[in-house]
């Protein structure tokens, strides 16, 4: 088996907060994904805390709501990359 090109797979959940009431989801109906508002990443202490490991990450994010509340997605994401 070949060995994948990272070390360690970090699965990131970013939030199940939402403001949005698409037809095709049942969270809003019940209140669970009420808009609140999301802090910021904060991106040099999550860049240092990565390096410190000395690892190769594949990150990948889920949740249930809507990611771009996050105020620096896009930043942390470039980043990263």
């Amino acid at each position: 088996m070949k060995k994948p090109p990272y070390d360690f797979w970090l699965h990131w959940y970013l939030s199940d907060r939402c403001y949005m009431t698409c037809a095709y989801c049942s969270g809003w109906q019940h209140g669970d994904l009420a808009y609140k508002p999301i802090s910021t990443i904060n991106i040099p202490e999550l860049i240092a805390t990565l390096d410190k490991t000395g690892l190769i990450f594949r990150i990948s994010f889920t949740g249930g709501g809507e990611p771009f509340l996050v105020p620096n997605l896009t930043e942390a994401c470039l980043e990263l990359t």
